[in-house]
This record gives structure tokens, sequence and C-alpha cells, in this order.
């Protein structure tokens, strides 16, 4: 038997699973000028995240890459910095503890912020949705990195 605050927990999901539908349903009715805009922003969003792992200024490697500190261009680009910062905020709270110890990374955060924030906003999802996306993108973020 669900209590009351599960019920609302599920419905709220099944409100984002109709607006997430309704995003990817929008993407296929783009026209052309949406499409080259998405592509500008995936760009911008790319190299964005090669600035964050940059390891060229060794000193605040650690700091850029944070998803609180990513959240700010990224709501400035995507005009929305108030549901960026609150989203960001999530992602931060899952990678406060997380250490590298020996240079091993437990998750790629910044790959998981520069893709996650992004689709977030442009679906309309709530943070606690964006946080479940952005778990498995981090992890594919190291899994990227051991590759090269």
């Amino acid at each position: 038997m669900l209590t009351c605050g599960e019920n609302e927990g599920l419905n709220r999901m099944v409100q984002q699973r109709g607006s997430i539908k309704k995003y990817i349903s929008g993407i296929i009715k783009l026209n052309e000028k949406e499409i080259f805009m998405n592509i500008g922003l995936a760009l911008v969003f790319g190299v964005l995240y090669w600035l964050a792992t940059n390891k060229l200024w060794y000193g605040t490697l650690h700091l850029v890459r944070q998803p609180l500190v990513l959240a700010v261009p990224i709501g400035l680009i995507m005009g929305n910095l108030g549901d960026a910062m609150k989203i960001g905020a999530s992602l931060q709270m899952i990678y406060l503890g997380a250490i590298a110890p020996g240079g091993t990374l437990p998750a790629d955060e910044a790959l998981a912020s520069c893709i996650t924030i992004p689709v977030a906003l442009a679906a309309g999802l709530e943070p606690d949705i964006a946080v479940t996306i952005a778990v498995p993108v981090g992890l594919l973020g190291v899994l990227l990195d051991n590759l090269k």
C-alpha cells in the first residue's frame, strides 16, 4: 500500500515522463534553424566541458569541474539561471564527498553537468529527475576517460 507521499512522488514521475515524451517529439519536429541552434549549443557545451576538464590550470581543475560552478554558464547560455542553479545544486550534493584516491575518478561530474543540466532545462525536468540522468552519464564519463 502506498503512502500519501509515495503516491505524490509517483504522480510527479508520471507527469515528468509525459514532459520527456513531449520534448522528444518536439525534437523530431524541429525545423532547420532550430537544428543548427541545437548543434551550436552542443558545441558550446562541449567546449565548456573541455575547459572544465582541461589540465592547463591544475590548481583550479577541481573547482571548475564542479556541477554548481558549471551551472552558472550553462544557465546563462540557456537563459534560465535559477533552474540551472537548482539542478546544479542537486548534482553537487551527489559529488560533494567524491574524492579521487590515487588519481582514479569515481564519476565525471563535469560531463554529468554539461549533459544533464541543458537537457533538464530544455525538457523542463525537476532537479530530482535530473539527478537520475546525471548518475549514469557521470559513470559513462569515467569509462570514456579510461579509454583515452
